[in-house]
């Protein structure tokens, strides 16, 4: 029978408090002060704060962190969230003033010789279910989100023409949003877009064929086409054990299907960008949102054997040689249906290590076999789900194309 380890000696969950020997307003009748509130609205927390572990009697913990793929081949960052269930006196927001909205908080696993980031983000909402005995732990119902909900709840109207790693720059440092910004191999226009940064940095992201989102520590990374730091497999998952290879792990289960939803061989590609104007009357300038529809990028032949599959897909290139380009690339890389790996399910309760490295769009390598068919593959990670209990720790990884 295989032996589980008691993953509350693997893993902290901690919420950030004030130093003992810091006045902290939000302690005192005053209320001036709050973490998360005040400090994070100048920029920042106090530099004199320290992390409390309340993982205490947690019963479970939940943690997803990713994108979504929309109605076509583009995807969508989603925001991150943790959910825990915690039976603690000690996290009880009657008795602990740092369990509230807006606080910091982080969920770690110790590998080898140091603590690694699961999941970083904010409060976001507490609920205490109260019990007639006081002497009985309440549950505490502690939910917590990433940079995602800052970037969803922020707009942005209008932004320059530049490289990828130039616009993604221009959207966040005004914002003062953590981030690091690698390669780009188009130009973006100038657009009067009036959205949220999510929608900002997602119209960049599907434009340049690259990379965005937010990592384990809740800083923004964004990688053009082709520049993204894992080129071979972090993991090989496959349905047959075999202890000699040091990236495989066995799975529970694995979704495979010819999907031919995933499949356009009829490309729209709708364009955005903005008209200057100049009033030397008035001496003011006026912008205008431009919107162009380019194609059909057609496959005669995927027509005639699959049927018209259409789609349209929104882009911000400056030039029409890119956008050309564009079209072309997606129709080659969709106009025909595949053999394609949805998920995994995993048990990853004593591979804490290999859980803890895996990042949002590494690339992993994906083994099937059956009597119909069989894969073997890499995908990128396109989102990843954590259920963790005393005893297990369950993963479910997203999968997409490891197109681009």
């Amino acid at each position: 029978m295989t032996a589980y380890p008691d993953l509350h000696e693997k893993l902290r969950l901690e919420v950030q408090t004030a130093r003992d020997d810091i006045f902290v307003l939000s302690l005192s009748q005053l209320g001036g002060y709050r973490l998360g509130g005040a400090a994070e609205a100048d920029g920042g927390y106090d530099p004199n704060v320290e992390w409390m572990n309340v993982l205490g009697s947690t019963h479970d913990i939940k943690v997803r962190r990713g994108a979504k793929r929309g109605d076509n081949i583009q995807t969508e960052m989603e925001v991150g969230t943790l959910n825990a269930t915690i039976y603690d006196f000690a996290v009880n927001p009657l008795n602990n003033p740092y369990i509230k909205q807006g606080v910091p908080i982080r969920l770690q696993a110790w590998v080898v010789d140091q603590w690694v980031s699961i999941f970083t983000g904010a409060i976001s909402s507490v609920r205490v279910g109260l019990l007639k005995d006081k002497t009985q732990k309440p549950p505490v119902y502690l939910s917590a989100t990433d940079m995602v909900k800052t970037l969803a709840n922020t707009n942005r109207a209008g932004v320059v023409a530049g490289t990828f790693s130039e616009r993604v720059t221009d959207i966040l440092s005004k914002h003062g949003i953590p981030f690091t910004a690698v390669g780009g191999t188009v130009n973006l226009s100038d657009n009067q877009y009036d959205s949220t940064l999510v929608n900002h940095l997602m119209l960049a992201q599907n434009s340049e064929l690259g990379y965005i989102y937010v990592d384990k520590e809740n800083v923004v990374k964004a990688f053009g086409r082709g520049s993204l730091p894992t080129n071979s497999p972090v993991i090989n998952f496959s349905d047959t054990r075999d202890d000699t290879d040091p990236i495989r792990s066995y799975y529970v289960d694995m979704p495979v299907s010819l999907d031919d939803t995933i499949m356009f061989n009829d490309v729209f590609v709708r364009n955005m960008t903005r008209q200057t104007d100049y009033d030397p009357e008035t001496l003011e300038w006026t912008y205008t949102s431009i919107e162009k529809v380019y194609g059909p990028f057609r496959n005669a032949t995927s027509v005639a054997t699959y049927g018209a599959r259409q789609t349209e897909v929104t882009t911000n290139l400056a030039n029409d040689e890119d956008v050309f380009a564009y079209g072309n690339t997606v129709l080659h890389e969709f106009d025909t249906p595949e053999l394609r790996a949805d998920s995994v399910y995993w048990n990853a309760t004593n591979e804490i290590e290999k859980v803890a490295g895996l990042e949002l769009f590494d690339l992993v390598n994906c083994e099937y076999n059956s009597e119909w068919s069989s894969l073997n593959q890499p995908f990128r990670v396109l989102a990843i789900e954590h259920d963790i209990t005393p005893e297990r720790w369950m993963v479910t990884v997203d999968l997409l194309d490891a197109t681009f």
